[in-house]
Order: C-alpha cells, then structure tokens, then sequence
C-alpha cells in the first residue's frame, strides 16, 4: 500500500514538472523555445552596382539587300551556272534560258527589216521619177500644151509616191521595234546578277519551263541571292514595350545554329506602323543590325535577341524576391539585423527579372531577407529569425545582370 502511494506521487510529480516546464515554455516575448531560434529565412546584402532592362524577341536572319530573279520570257531552263553559296558579282550570268523559237523569230524579224529598206528605197525611186514627171507636165501644162486632166494626174502620183514612201518607213520603224524587243528578250534569256552577292536559293532545274508574269505578278522564280556582309536580324516587338526601342540601341544576338557565339548588333529601324501578330497581339517590326557577322551565318537562321533598352550606374539593388507590396501599394523589404527583422519601407526603381533598384530606404550592406516565400508573406516587424546569407559578393559588384523580356 504504502509502495502503491509512493508510485503514485512520482508520477504526480513528475506531472507537475512537465506542466510547469510547458508553462514556461509558453511564455516570453519570443514564444519559448521556437520564439529564440526563430523562423529560418535567406538573407542576401544589398549593394550599390549597375541594373540593365532588356526587351527580348525572336526573329530571323536576312542579308541588309537581296533580290529574287524571276523569268522575263518564255522557255526551259538551259543551263545553271552556279551553285547555292557561290559568291557572284555584278552582271555574272547565272542561269541560261533556252532562246528556242526567239532565236527564229529574231532572225525572221531582222530579215523583215532589211526588206523594209529595199522597200523604202523602191518608193524613194518611185517618188523621185514621179517628180520629175510632174515637172515636165507643170512645164508643158504652162505652156498649154497639156490639159487641167494631165497636170492633176501628175500631182497624184507624186503625192502617192510620198505616201509609199512614208509607208514604207512607217513600217521598217515597226519592224526595228519588234527587233529592238526580241533583242532584249534575248538578252533575258541570260539572267545576270544585279549586285555582288551569294546565291542563297536555286529555285529551277535544268529542263524546266519557265514563264514571264502578266498582270503585274512576278515571273517564274529562279534564284534568290543575298548580300551577306551585312546581316540584320527581323523582330516583332509587342506594343507595350516599343516605346522602349530607339535607334542606336546596342543589343546582344544569340542563333540557334551557333549556340556557343554571341554576335553584337544595333536597333536601326522601328515600324512606326503596326501590324497583328500571333495570338491577335499588336507588333511593330524592328530590325537589327549585326556588327560582327560570321562567316557560317546564313540568311532564314533563326535568332534570340536581348535589346538594352534601360540601364541605371550606382544605384541600391536588391533581389527582387525581397521586395513586398502592401495593400496600399507601397513597397517595402524586412531588413534582418542580430537575429530580429526590421519592416523598412522603400521607394522601388528600375527592376528585370531578378532585380530591383531602390531609390530610397536602404543602404549598401543591408541585410534584406529575401525568402522563403511562405515565411516572407506571414513575417512581422520584430520577428526574430534564423538568418542563413545567401550570394555572398564584393560590395562593389557593378552589375546585376538585365531582365529578359517577352
């Protein structure tokens, strides 16, 4: 009995023991145990250094000037004398077009216009003894040898033979226009390079037919050729960022043929026009300018650009994941200081991606707590935490890198 008693104000005792020790664990400003080690949060410092905004978009390559030679006349391909990728220069023959019936007609037409002049000079024959006839008959006429009848019927046939002989010229200049055209289209049956260049595309083979456009359409297409030593990158930029373009901007240029090369490049033109993209979204098309084109480069590559449209020097940054919006829209970090946090209000700049400058609230070296987010949105001024520093760098870091945009 007295073993059972004993037993049994052990365990009342060691009851009391464990209430009390909950009771004081309870207590305090910092909630006991866990109120001393506090939440675990990501520090990171702030730092003066140098914050980029890019405008990113996709696009393709194109040579600065190129041009699709299309057939100008009727015929088969003949000949092609060049490859894709040859280097051509001006007025190079490229490609042949068989001359097949022009060739005859030509020959007949040139036939045609020596006629004419045999022909100009018969009426000049005419006309000349036609004259002289009439002015015998004007002689004798005057003298009244011949009558009224006689001297007009001499007049006629002189006046005739004028028109044979205007006819004739009428027709011989026809005949040189004829002449004239199929000696050009002759000349088509050549098709030469407009400019130096690289032939990019051979769109015919030998033994095709080809045809002239009408209407206005273009003909048959056969070559395309680029000018490679100047490269442009085309772009679509949404509506909401074009405001940030302007000409000169410098830009990086990544392709997807080379992905280890980086190229430089510069905004030259901005469409102040729009137009609907993909998705029904407004676009205005830019071009880029490569400022080191590669050899190995090739026009219709695709392309990944980041324009530096914005850049602010010496200035406060932070990750952008400190900063914290209350519901009246002003921004501010927790700045974290031996072992408690401290809710600072800030006045936010320029941000990226990753970033964000802040113009006023914090100093170089500040301590701003930057995450877990699930411990970041529930945090109070004065909590105390368990701060692990994340991205350790030299205070003068001058850079933070620049966003990505769509």
């Amino acid at each position: 009995m007295k073993r059972g008693l004993a037993i049994a104000g052990v365990v009342f005792l060691c009851l009391v023991l464990v209430t009390v020790s909950v009771l004081l664990g309870d207590g305090g400003e910092d909630g006991g145990a866990r109120g001393k080690k506090g939440e675990a949060v990501y520090v990171e410092l702030a730092r003066l250094g140098t914050l980029g905004r890019d405008v990113s978009a996709t696009g393709r390559l194109r040579p600065r000037e190129s041009v699709e030679l299309s057939a100008e006349v009727l015929g088969k391909v003949e000949a092609i004398l060049v490859e894709e990728g040859d280097r051509v220069v001006t007025d190079q023959v490229l490609l042949r077009i068989d001359q097949g019936t022009l060739r005859e007609t030509l020959d007949s037409t040139e036939a045609q216009v020596r006629l004419d002049r045999i022909a100009i000079d018969a009426a000049q024959l005419r006309s000349a003894s036609a004259r002289v006839d009439l002015e015998r008959v004007e002689a004798l006429h005057g003298r009244g040898i011949l009558s009224d009848a006689q001297l007009q019927a001499a007049r006629l046939a002189y006046d005739q033979g004028d028109v044979e002989v205007r006819a004739a010229r009428e027709r011989l200049g026809q005949a040189d226009a004829r002449l004239r055209a199929l000696r050009a289209d002759l000349a088509k049956t050549e098709v030469r390079a407009p400019l130096d260049a690289t032939v990019l595309q051979v769109m015919q083979e030998i033994g095709e037919g080809v045809a002239p456009g009408m209407g206005g359409a273009s003909g048959t297409p056969l070559l395309q050729l680029g000018d490679l030593s100047e490269m442009r990158v085309e772009v679509a930029i949404e509506e909401a960022e074009v405001a940030l373009l302007a000409l000169g901007q410098q830009a990086s240029v990544e392709v997807d043929a080379l992905p280890e090369a980086s190229f430089q490049a510069q905004v030259v033109e901005v469409a102040v026009q729009g137009r609907t993209g993909k998705r029904g979204v407004v676009v205005f098309d830019a071009e880029l300018r490569l400022l080191d084109p590669a050899p190995e480069l090739r026009s219709g590559m695709s392309a990944r650009t980041d324009i530096h449209v914005k850049k602010v020097e010496d200035r406060i940054i932070i990750p952008l994941a400190a900063l914290v919006s209350a519901e009246d829209k002003s921004d501010f970090t927790f700045v974290e200081s031996d072992g408690k946090v401290t809710r600072t209000e800030v006045v936010a700049g320029l941000s990226n991606d990753t970033h964000v400058v802040i113009e006023e609230g914090l100093a170089a070296g500040d301590r701003v707590v930057t995450g877990p987010y699930r411990t970041l949105k529930d945090l109070k001024d004065g909590a105390a935490v368990r701060a692990e520093l994340e991205n350790q760098g030299s205070d003068d870091d001058d850079s933070a890198g620049t966003a990505k945009g769509t």
